[in-house]
């Protein structure tokens, strides 16, 4: 670690403040006001977790991870960090989690593109994708090209799980062969949450 890492101090103050930051200057792109709740956050991790416990051998992508709630709580719940992959599209956020987790794997990159991004050599190694971007208020062919790009590295039994505010599925775009099925309700989150986990049929 270097010193610049080792100088850098995080607060929830600050971490607002860089998200209210991004979220003015371009609502849609982040979809809220604040970061996810811890609440959202562990119950995101725990299923992630929990996935993994079945899948040992293989890796988490996550994207659109913005200051990193979940990040957060998969360290916190001892996740390996070499088995980790985070992409963030924001120049701003992705320097904010490259200070605040300087050894996770972390790529600036369009999810629209993972398999330009994620090396390689994880292709098919990859259990399941965390999603912390706004599907629903992004326009359906960057929405299309997303999930497509997120089953495109994963392994055939992968899953992509994503959260909502919307009482609806957030993902059910045509054309694209998935199954989704809402798997957890968070209520202490502002707003209250779901997640959905999708995968291919």
């Amino acid at each position: 670690m270097n010193e610049k890492s080792k100088a850098f101090r995080h607060t929830p103050f600050q971490e607002n403040l860089v998200f209210l930051k991004r979220w003015f200057r371009n609502p849609l792109r982040l979809g809220a006001l604040f970061p996810s709740s811890q609440a959202l956050s562990m119950t995101m991790a725990k299923t992630v977790v929990l996935k993994q416990q079945r899948d040992r051998d293989q890796y988490v992508v996550e994207i659109g991870a913005g200051t990193g709630r979940f990040t957060e709580a998969l360290l916190n719940m001892g996740f390996p960090p070499q088995k980790l992959v985070c992409i963030e599209i924001d120049k701003d956020l992705y320097h904010y989690m490259k200070k605040r987790f300087p050894h996770i794997n972390l790529f600036l990159g369009n999810a629209c593109h993972l398999e330009n991004i994620v090396p390689q050599s994880i292709h098919q190694k990859i259990s399941c994708i965390v999603s912390g971007i706004p599907m629903v208020s992004i326009p359906d062919p960057v929405r299309r090209k997303i999930v497509q790009s997120c089953f495109k590295i994963m392994s055939p039994e992968g899953r992509l799980y994503q959260f909502t505010y919307s009482p609806f599925a957030p993902i059910t775009d045509k054309g694209i062969r998935l199954r989704g099925q809402r798997i957890h309700w968070v209520f202490w989150n502002m707003p209250p949450a779901s997640i959905w986990s999708y995968r291919q049929c």
